[in-house]
């Protein structure tokens, strides 16, 4: 008989899939969840991690994703966990997703960070604004795009 390949082969080969399904197999949730990840299926992931009750899991791996339908799907994973959603928001920060760390912080119930947040987004939303304004302005004072 063929041996079955080990989990670390799997890994090894690629097949993050078929690696993750043996693991969930084993009631390994947490670790399937991270070895999709890793797979760049952040949509299992996410869904995995959910499932397994670690939202805060779920929106690091949806972060990573850069899809927002998904960040929303974790996002709504936290919302009534405050425990959960501190440790989000320390990651979010860590990342500058600013708005959403203000989120978290409000859902972890430190609604004075949140608030220190939103305003902090607001000037960077602003500066934001002025920059991309002073850059649409610079082809006209050249004589146009391309000299048309």
């Amino acid at each position: 008989a063929m041996s079955e390949k080990t989990i670390a082969q799997l890994v090894h080969e690629g097949l993050h899939e078929e690696a993750a399904a043996r693991l969930v197999g084993l009631g390994l949730l947490t670790d399937a969840a991270a070895l999709l990840a890793q797979g760049w299926k952040y949509a299992q992931a996410v869904a995995l991690a959910l499932r397994s009750q670690r939202p805060e899991e779920a929106y690091t791996y949806a972060v990573l994703s850069l899809h927002p339908p998904l960040v929303e799907q974790a996002l709504e994973g936290l919302a009534l966990n405050p425990e959960a959603s501190k440790k989000a928001a320390d990651f979010a920060e860590s990342k500058g997703r600013v708005r959403e760390a203000a989120i978290l912080r409000r859902s972890a119930g430190d609604s004075a960070s949140a608030a220190r947040l939103l305003e902090e987004a607001g000037e960077l939303g602003q500066a934001g604004r002025q920059k991309k304004g002073r850059q649409q302005q610079a082809p006209g004072e050249r004589g146009g795009v391309l000299g048309r």
